[in-house]
């Protein structure tokens, strides 16, 4: 599990492959009434694909109206053409839409992670 500011939650997201595309599923919890409204980011690295495959979207509804202890299940999917088998791995986290602010995560050890991303390697 991961926690985004002191205020959202998400637990192990998971990723699927059909062919070229890549689903990401996660599943939010509001720790704490939240009070911004964020947006999410998926990118898919470390491939030789320019531009980046990447998509970005607020989560069904404005985190800014989620209540304490609220879950949030959110899919997002990226057609990636060419894509290898191997190799890849997704980057996902949230972001201030006003600011390009991304907000700092940790892990469940209360690790904070780099570039205030989650990474995950299918």
């Amino acid at each position: 599990a991961y926690t985004f500011g002191s205020s959202i939650g998400l637990e192990a997201p998971q990723v699927t492959r059909q062919g070229d595309q890549v689903e990401v599923c996660m599943r939010w919890g509001a720790l704490e009434r939240v009070t911004t409204d964020y947006t999410v980011f998926v990118h898919v690295l470390d491939t030789d694909i320019d531009p980046m495959p990447q998509v970005d979207a607020p989560p069904p509804y404005p985190t800014g109206k989620w209540a304490r202890g609220e879950v949030v299940d959110q899919c997002m999917a990226l057609a990636i053409p060419g894509l290898p088998d191997t190799g890849w791995h997704v980057a996902l986290g949230l972001y201030d839409a006003s600011s390009g602010q991304r907000l700092p995560v940790r892990d469940a050890s209360g690790v904070a992670l780099p570039d205030h991303r989650v990474v995950i390697r299918p």
